[in-house]
């Protein structure tokens, strides 16, 4: 059954991975260090497999239509944590699909085939929007010829 991500609007409340010994306070500005929240923030019971790991990462994440096929541009985003079934990340782009390859930009590993949990606005000034999106890890993708 294919489903449509779940998108809310309401900002969150932030502690930045800079507090946490990572390196976002540094490498980027206040403003987008204040909005990567630390995995720590939430108190209720865990519902996870695995634990999210506070990670910074630079990648690329591929819109895909139904068929898996690339579709719209590809954009840069900047993860928030990474689990072993997923990730979240920022851009400042909604994530209106359903599935994306995300890819490292270090090109180390393949990309992942990912399906889009939800997405939600969490920063708004002006025109500038930073949506954080939560995506679960499906397969490697594999190349079309």
């Amino acid at each position: 059954m294919n489903s449509s991500p779940t998108t809310a609007e309401a900002p969150l409340s932030t502690e930045t991975i800079a507090e946490h010994g990572g390196f976002v306070g540094t490498t980027l500005g206040d403003d987008v260090a204040s909005l990567i929240q630390s995995a720590g923030g939430y108190r209720g019971p865990e519902r996870r497999a695995s634990r999210r790991i506070p990670r910074t990462l630079e990648i690329t994440v591929q819109p895909l239509d139904v068929q898996l096929n690339e579709w719209a541009s590809p954009f840069f985003a900047i993860t928030r944590d990474v689990s072993q079934g997923g990730l979240a990340y920022l851009s400042s782009q909604k994530a209106d699909f359903e599935k994306a390859v995300v890819s490292l930009n270090d090109g180390i590993a393949p990309g992942i085939v990912c399906r889009i949990c939800n997405t939600s606005l969490v920063h708004r000034l002006g025109k500038e929007e930073v949506w954080l999106t939560n995506v679960q890890f499906l397969h490697i993708h594999q190349r079309r010829k």
